[in-house]
């Protein structure tokens, strides 16, 4: 998974510093290493609460700046040494990423938090199978999917997982504080959907009021006799069962499986697969939009 957020934490990666004379106090560092554990460079956690970077120089000697220097995932390391079959969570900060470490569990982070992930660093999670958690709030959403944009063409799979019960701008480290375990990230992120980002738009062009009929006649049903009625082709959806540019009324006592039927032609359409089998076709089906509108409303009890 990948986790957010820029936190302090206290772990093998993250490194207490010592107080610097004058404003601001360093309170925490987390070290990003190449694959052979070269120290790159630092985010640095201060004082009143800020993050910047930097970079060594010599030693005890840093540069507040990382111009050119090779941007990695944080614990990149543990992420190489990882085995490939094993869920890789992405959250938003070094903090997270320790917590969830610390849990026996593989993640990692970008440096600088929400929107800076770097195409560069995609190489590293080809064929993963990937978990992203956002921070709740709108920049944590926009990152999730900015990561995985980024991803489902290179990594073995990719979901966003959006965490229950957070409050808005909390994290992965709040959902553990209130009592999330390890064991539930992994079931809650083996139920996440695959997230998908290739699916045409649906479109919901405005309707355009009709002209008002100007006499009574114009008014009036024009009838058609039924002989003169020419017939046509059906476009099948699925055949023999719904039609195309038709109303298909799906009817049944409750507990039959409608709800559970309609969900599963829903998933068949947006993700262009067949039809069940059955109804005299097979073939491969098309992707489309799909709108739901529920009006099911339960009695308050």
């Amino acid at each position: 998974m990948i986790v957010g957020g820029n936190e302090s934490g206290k772990s093998s990666s993250a490194t207490a510093a010592p107080s610097t004379n004058g404003n601001p106090k360093i309170v925490a560092t987390y070290d990003y290493r190449d694959e052979r554990g070269v120290l790159l460079y630092q985010t640095v956690r201060r004082e009143p609460k800020d993050f910047r970077q930097r970079r060594p120089t010599g030693k005890d000697k840093w540069e507040w700046s990382l111009d050119d220097v090779r941007r990695v995932l944080y614990r990149l390391p543990e992420l190489i040494a990882a085995p490939k079959d094993k869920q890789v969570f992405i959250v938003e900060g070094e903090k997270d990423v320790d917590r969830l470490h610390d849990l026996g569990l593989c993640a990692t982070c970008n440096a600088m938090g929400a929107g800076k992930w770097k195409a560069e660093y995609n190489e590293s999670l080809r064929d993963r199978h990937v978990t992203i958690i956002p921070d709740n709030d709108k920049p944590g959403r926009e990152h999730a999917k900015q990561v995985a944009r980024q991803l489902h063409k290179i990594a073995a799979s990719v979901h966003i997982l959006s965490l229950p019960n957070l409050l808005d701008k909390e994290d992965v480290s709040d959902f553990l504080d209130k009592g999330g375990t390890a064991e539930m990230l992994t079931e809650l992120a083996a139920e996440a959907e695959p997230w998908l980002d290739d699916l045409p738009p649906l479109v919901i062009r405005e309707a355009k009021p009709a002209n008002p009929p100007a006499t009574a006649r114009e008014a009036m049903p024009v009838s058609k006799c039924l002989a003169d009625v020419e017939s046509e082709d059906v476009d099948w959806l699925w055949e023999n069962r719904i039609a195309r540019k038709a109303m298909t009324i799906l009817d049944g006592d409750p507990g039959l499986g409608k709800s559970t039927l309609t969900l599963d032609l829903a998933a068949r359409v947006s993700r262009g697969w067949a039809m069940p089998p059955g109804g005299g076709s097979d073939a491969q089906g098309v992707a489309g939009a799909v709108l739901i509108l529920s009006g099911w409303c339960c009695p308050s009890t």
